[in-house]
């Protein structure tokens, strides 16, 4: 069946006839020169094209990523492979961190509890005090008021320097395994102690200081004066300071000497005691005085110690 053409109007025919009568131009060298280079290489007479040159739809670019449509269908028309999403292969670095992390962690955490429970400094809990006589005791140069017996005693922590007065007897009792008494008129500092570590530190200045320990005592306790050094282990003791010098007297037990002056060294038995002057020269090994003696009996003999 043919389709019979509608006859032309005037107007129409004026206008095609005037179309017919304008000239024919031939397109310049340079338009023709630059379409035969888009067709041969698109990028290329894109990147040789003037920045101010326009772009009009008589230059089409026939790459195959200039539309939705041919990249989506026109590169599998032209052979190109289908993308695929490549699998990125696990870091075997990063695979043994995350499987080593968590283990290095719980080591160096166990390693640090380890670290402070043996050798981090810490100080005693004293848990009972015990005050004879109505003279005052002076903590850091403060004078403060006992708690009762069982008590605790909060400005009795950290290595505070303690001072009892001249009718003061001030008797501490420090983790359950060591009993430390202040007689009167004595200045000693609070022992610092390493938790189940090598040892335990005290600075007495003036004064006696007598203690005993528990059978579960493990740490070496160091007393210092000007003139010795003293180190216990598990025993009965006492430590004086006066105008003569340092002497140290050993109810059981052994106590390592050390004279500061002269840096000799004794192991000093029981029952017996030992003087180093001040100015360094240091006496024989002595019996115990009945006194002394009586009152270490007294102080071993009364400490109750907790299973």
């Amino acid at each position: 069946m043919t389709e019979r053409r509608r006859p032309m109007r005037p107007e129409e025919q004026r206008a095609r006839d005037e179309i017919r009568s304008l000239p024919e131009e031939t397109p310049r060298d340079d338009f023709r020169m630059r379409l035969r280079q888009q067709f041969v290489s698109p990028s290329a007479s894109e990147e040789n094209q003037p920045s101010d040159a326009p772009r009009t739809s008589e230059t089409p670019d026939p790459s195959p990523s200039t539309s939705p449509r041919l990249r989506r269908s026109g590169s599998r028309r032209a052979g190109h492979p289908r993308s695929r999403r490549v699998r990125e292969e696990p870091n075997p670095t990063r695979r043994r961190w995350v499987v080593l992390g968590p283990s290095l962690a719980a080591a160096a955490a166990l390693v640090w509890m380890v670290y402070s429970h043996f050798f981090v400094v810490q100080y005693l809990d004293w848990q009972q005090a015990t005050v004879v006589g109505e003279g005052e005791v002076l903590v850091d140069g403060k004078p403060v008021r006992p708690p009762g017996p069982g008590e605790p005693w909060p400005e009795m922590s950290g290595e505070r320097m303690v001072q009892t007065g001249k009718d003061t007897e001030l008797t501490l009792l420090g983790e359950r395994d060591l009993l430390w008494v202040y007689t009167p008129q004595t200045k000693a500092k609070l022992p610092g102690i390493q938790r189940w570590g090598p040892r335990l530190d005290c600075e007495l200045e003036g004064g006696e200081v007598r203690l005993t320990t528990a059978p579960c005592f493990r740490p070496t306790l160091i007393i210092t004066t000007p003139e010795a050094e003293v180190r216990v282990t598990g025993t009965t003791v006492a430590v004086i300071r006066n105008d003569e010098g340092t002497c140290i007297c050993v109810f059981e037990g052994e106590v390592g000497v050390t004279n500061k002056m002269r840096g000799d060294d004794r192991m000093i038995p029981p029952g017996k005691r030992w003087v180093v002057r001040k100015d360094g020269e240091q006496t024989d090994f002595q019996d115990l005085e009945g006194m002394e003696s009586m009152k270490l009996s007294m102080l071993r003999d009364g400490a109750e110690w907790e299973d």
